[in-house]
């Protein structure tokens, strides 16, 4: 596990997953998508655990709370 994370969330198939121009060895990427079917050999992705919210409120609870889910880093940015 990398001290820094970047993470993005996709709901409802709302955007596509994209790998980043400037791929750092030094970070680790993480996705949170209610998607089943999302794969990425480079993003690491998570299913999405929250509480019955639209999309718009999921992606919002996983940026409040995101140290929950990503304990193990010291720094992250979305």
């Amino acid at each position: 596990m990398k001290k820094c994370v970047v993470y993005t969330t996709i709901t409802k198939g709302y955007d596509r997953l994209k790998d980043p121009k400037n791929q750092e060895n030094d970070f680790d990427f993480v996705c949170f998508s209610d998607d089943n079917n999302l794969k990425s050999e480079f993003w690491d992705i998570q299913p999405i655990v929250t509480p019955d919210l639209d999309q718009t409120r999921k992606a919002r609870y996983l940026k409040s709370v995101s140290y929950t889910h990503l304990r193990a880093h010291e720094t992250d940015s979305y």
